[in-house]
């Protein structure tokens, strides 16, 4: 996707998109009438990282050229990963004139990478666990010690 935004900040919410291309309408949902003179952050919601916003925001401070990783949401409001580098434009007389932000669909890598960790999780549960039933003796003692396993290696809040 492309997204293209003034230069200045504009207002409190953040620089105003001046371009987006179709694959950019195909993804979030909105149409360009409806993005075009919005600041892209009409995109965020309670998943995005505000880490990541702060540290997006200081490089555009800077007029540094960024690259994040954040969620934003689509119009019907359904959360997508992207990952985007976002550079400064000048002009021939290098002012900064615009920001332009090529920004890839990233949700199915990172899907994949929280399973391969969910599954690398339970892997090494079983393997404590198998550790732990060759070592013990006592019924009891068993218990408690792969239900602990469950909660510090399992990431269960309670077993």
């Amino acid at each position: 996707m492309v997204l293209i935004t003034d230069a200045e900040m504009g207002s409190e919410h953040g620089p105003v998109t001046v371009f987006v291309n179709n694959a950019f309408e195909k993804l979030t949902g909105y149409s360009k009438d409806e993005i075009i003179g919005q600041s892209p952050r009409m995109l965020q919601g309670p998943s995005t990282d505000k880490a990541q916003l702060k540290r997006i925001h200081e490089a555009l401070i800077k007029w540094e050229p960024v690259r994040a990783e954040i969620i934003n949401y689509t119009k019907s409001g359904e959360e997508f990963w992207i990952e985007m580098d976002i550079v400064p434009i000048a002009d021939s007389n290098g002012w900064y004139t615009h920001w332009v932000a090529i920004e890839r669909n990233i949700t199915t890598r990172k899907a994949n990478e929280l399973e391969m960790l969910r599954l690398n999780r339970a892997l090494r549960l079983l393997s404590a666990s198998n550790e732990v039933l060759m070592r013990v003796k006592d019924e009891h003692q068993l218990i408690n010690e792969i239900c602990k396993l469950a909660v510090e290696i399992g990431g269960y809040k309670m077993a």
